[in-house]
């Protein structure tokens, strides 16, 4: 997993503080549809049950939608999220001269063979 670039952090807590409102937006009209549906399910009569019908599907619906957006919410929260690097993190801190990250960039590149004339071309070209 890559590591988070610096960000601003206020802007985080915004993009959190809009995540979790619309989290509690989400689940104040399922909770509605939910305790419909149970109320439903409980009475005697055919024309309420056709009814909690009705709620469930516009539950799901409602589920359907309202997860999708949420989702997004939480997601760029935290790709917002600030990112404190570490003196190890840094490319000048290594003891080394190797690059942080490219393995083999501290031992020169071997000679070109195709362009060296040590191999013959294909005979195509």
């Amino acid at each position: 997993m890559t590591s988070r670039l610096p960000v601003d952090r206020g802007a985080y807590l915004r993009l959190r503080r809009r995540a979790r409102l619309l989290t509690v937006a989400a689940v104040l009209p399922l909770a509605l549809g939910a305790a419909n549906v149970v109320a439903a399910a409980l009475s005697d009569d055919p024309t309420v049950h056709r009814l909690g019908a009705w709620w469930f599907f516009q539950s799901a619906l409602w589920l359907i939608g309202a997860g999708w957006v949420v989702q997004r919410a939480w997601r760029r929260s935290r790709a917002a999220q600030p990112h404190v690097q570490q003196l190890g993190d840094l490319g000048a801190a290594r003891p080394s001269d190797e690059a942080l990250g490219v393995p083999g960039l501290s031992t020169p590149a071997p000679p070109h063979l195709g362009l060296s004339g040590q191999v013959r071309p294909s005979p195509r070209w």
